[in-house]
């Protein structure tokens, strides 16, 4: 098995990349913990036309593949931002965001620690790691549902709408499916259920009617 190399093991092509490349024309490192550049996906610069750079993992965390001489290494967006607004990295040390929210690069929101406090602090905020985000209250979760079945609440909306605290699709996933924050289901949820049932089967319905009618047409 191949070794990855850990992501605090390219600092030094952090430093590269905000000496050189964060100029304001092709690559943009924010203050607000983003990072934005005007290359599209296959490194074609486009003059004036910005876009977030990187992709975020299903954790929650940023990430930013950056290529120097043929050769791809994979960047924290954390670590970037920490190195250019809070000061100098340290690889034996990893970047704690202090709101548990690894989406959050904002850099009053990092702190360069230890592995072993980051761990602790991780723990804390999130004491049952097998029963999804704990930072997310069951009304909440009940709350996500109904906003899902009753409203149409899409999964990108419902991440706005509850930031920080629902960051991937899949989390939303299991929360409508009740894979986690099952609770106690309240009388409340079960007419929002069993009505959704109801409307996604008049939807069936009234495509099938559509058919029918075109074919006597």
């Amino acid at each position: 098995m191949k070794n990855r190399k850990r992501t605090a093991a390219n600092d030094q092509f952090i430093e590269l990349f905000l000496a050189e490349y964060d100029d304001g024309e092709n690559f943009d490192v924010r203050s607000n913990g983003e990072i934005w550049t005007t290359k599209d996906a296959y490194g074609h610069s486009q003059p004036g036309v910005w876009r977030r750079a990187g992709h975020q993992k299903k954790e929650g965390y940023w990430s930013f593949t950056f290529q120097i001489s043929g050769k791809r290494y994979m960047l924290g967006q954390h670590r970037i931002v920490y190195a250019k607004f809070c000061g100098k990295l340290d690889p034996s040390l990893v970047i704690n965001h202090k709101d548990s929210d690894p989406s959050n690069n904002n850099p009053s929101n990092l702190e360069l620690v230890p592995a072993s406090l980051n761990n602790t602090h991780r723990f804390v905020k999130n004491p049952s790691p097998n029963m999804g985000n704990r930072s997310l209250t069951q009304e909440e979760a009940v709350e996500v549902r109904r906003l899902h079945f009753e409203e149409g609440v899409s999964y990108p909306e419902l991440m706005k709408m509850f930031l920080g605290k629902l960051n991937s699709k899949g989390q939303i996933s299991d929360i409508i499916n009740n894979k986690t924050y099952t609770g106690q289901t309240s009388l409340v949820e079960k007419i929002l259920n069993e009505k959704a049932k109801i409307e996604k089967s008049l939807k069936k319905i009234e495509f099938w009617e559509q058919e029918l009618s075109k074919e006597a047409v």
